[in-house]
């Protein structure tokens, strides 16, 4: 089967079942993996492992004040509970969901420019990839 890529053109995102599509304009699912090292002394003595996978949700978010249900205002009222995520890349490709600890965002900006955050939320455990019925 041959690859096909795609370029990035509507992101789909729920937290607890709240849609903030048009709040974002970057999501990011990143593993973070250590990876452990040692030598001995003997000629080939290098081993190597690997440990458990992290995950992050990383936003881009467009920040907006006027309301109490606005993502910045959600993340900041809620920093440090957890909350259920839903995550589409890709119009009609995998849905990736799981749970995530929510944290505080930057408030306000610079003059003449859109006032943005980014917030990098931990995912508790694995993230589920749910991938749509083959037609």
């Amino acid at each position: 089967m041959a690859a096909v890529g795609y370029v990035t053109k509507t992101i789909s995102l729920k937290i607890d079942d709240t849609e903030y599509n048009c709040s974002i304009n970057d999501a990011q699912l990143v593993p973070s993996q250590e990876v452990q090292k040692w030598t001995t002394g003997c000629p080939d003595g290098v081993g190597q492992d690997v440990g458990t996978v992290e995950w992050t949700l990383n936003l881009g978010i467009q920040q907006e004040w006027l309301t109490a249900s606005s993502l910045v205002a959600v993340l900041n009222a809620n920093a440090g509970k957890v909350a259920l995520f839903s995550f589409t890349p890709q119009e009609g490709g995998v849905e990736i969901t799981g749970e995530c600890r929510l944290v505080a965002v930057t408030v306000g900006g610079t003059v003449n420019s859109p006032a943005a955050s980014t917030a990098a939320l931990p995912v508790l455990g694995a993230p589920d990839f749910i991938y749509p019925a083959a037609p």
